[in-house]
């Protein structure tokens, strides 16, 4: 593919978000099957075009597959009722959307540290000064 055959992102259609809340109703293999196309379509060719788009500023994006991984949460519904796309930023700083029924979500930063982000950010924090407002 040459970056002129490149998809352009132009938002997800409204059929996208449908779909997840079909699917959220019925999370069934059968479901699944019968509909695979339209998250195709709807879904994951827009989330591609996305992740093409800012692959020259952030480097490969990774997009969000389709199925749950049951073996980390068994009791899990077997298909995912979102999409979305990570990247990184500087320094490492995830940047992540996500589309889901109820709309769209932007996250910068992390939810949980490892060792030692959490020590370097102890570090920092320890230095800072506090003022109180009144």
């Amino acid at each position: 593919m040459t970056e002129t055959d490149s998809p352009v992102f132009s938002g997800w259609p409204a059929e996208a978000t449908a779909f997840l809340a079909e699917l959220a109703a019925d999370n069934t293999r059968t479901f699944w099957t019968e509909n695979a196309h339209r998250y195709r379509a709807a879904l994951l060719e827009p989330t591609r075009a996305l992740a093409v788009a800012l692959t020259p500023e952030f480097g490969p994006p990774r997009v969000f597959r389709p199925y749950v991984d049951r073996r980390f949460r068994p009791n899990a519904d077997p298909y995912r009722t979102d999409t979305g796309i990570t990247v990184a930023g500087p320094g490492g700083t995830p940047y992540v959307a996500v589309l889901s029924a109820q709309g769209l979500a932007v996250q910068v930063g992390h939810q949980v540290f490892d060792t030692g982000q959490l020590r370097r950010y102890r570090v920092v924090t320890s230095r800072r000064t506090w003022v109180r407002c009144s």
